[in-house]
């Protein structure tokens, strides 16, 4: 079995996650008591409270996009952000079943159209669960294709993408994440990565300094008569005393 490299991108996410851990749940718990995703200067604000002192304008440019973004002055938390969030795991479960739906849906008619009416009724009629469920698909739109209707519209519906398939054997949220990792961001072969810097110089290339340095003294000495005829005169001396 080949052993394979995780990659960067989500080495760098989960490390990014871990370390600012506190303020993904400060964001999801003012998104699970507000419907809505927090202002930065709500998140410097409450920082600053709790004694940590940084700039979460600085904080949140340096976060990977697939862990949170900023959109308009909101920090909105995605899916692999909110893996990181203990009281988020329901909403996770309701996005992963959600989209489990969509792929069974589409697998029976690929001209299904995901409606309001049946996450509502997947999720029993939870008027909470169902619009914190389609604020997160507000962003998670990769199995979309096209539809109407916002949040608050009972005309919600979207089209639905042959890339749902990549739900097809997700029963949880972490595995739905998975399956998106290994599509978006498969790990590398260390067999097939190319190394495209520098080569080291081969034996020939590393002696040219000195072979032209050489050739360069033998041209000086040819040129000039004095120098060739005293060295001439000390070649003859030596063969003479080593003939005898």
């Amino acid at each position: 079995m080949t052993n394979t490299i995780p990659n960067p991108t989500l080495i760098e996410a989960r490390e990014w996650a871990e370390e600012h851990r506190d303020v993904l749940q400060i964001a999801y718990r003012h998104f699970e008591q507000n419907e809505e995703w927090p202002t930065l200067e709500y998140l410097q604000h409450r920082l600053e409270t709790e004694g940590r002192f940084v700039s979460v304008h600085n904080l949140i440019n340096g976060a990977p996009p697939i862990i949170c973004s900023l959109e308009l002055q909101r920090l909105r938390l995605r899916p692999r952000g909110l893996a990181y969030v203990s009281t988020a795991q329901e909403l996770l479960a309701d996005w992963a079943a959600v989209t489990a739906l969509a792929y069974r849906l589409w697998l029976a008619d690929p001209e299904r159209k995901l409606l309001r009416a049946d996450v509502e009724e997947l999720l029993e009629s939870d008027p909470d669960r169902t619009r914190r469920v389609l604020m997160i698909f507000e962003r998670e739109t990769w199995f979309f294709d096209g539809g109407q209707g916002a949040v608050e519209d009972q005309s919600w519906s979207r089209g639905i993408h042959s890339r749902v398939r990549l739900a097809r054997s997700a029963d949880t949220a972490n595995e739905l994440i998975a399956a998106l990792d290994a599509d978006e961001f498969p790990p590398f072969d260390p067999d097939e990565i190319v190394y495209t810097g520098p080569m080291p110089a081969t034996s020939t290339e590393a002696a040219t300094p000195r072979l032209r340095r050489t050739r360069k003294l033998w041209m000086t000495i040819s040129e000039n008569a004095l120098i060739s005829a005293v060295i001439a005169g000390l070649i003859v001396l030596l063969l003479g005393y080593f003939l005898k």
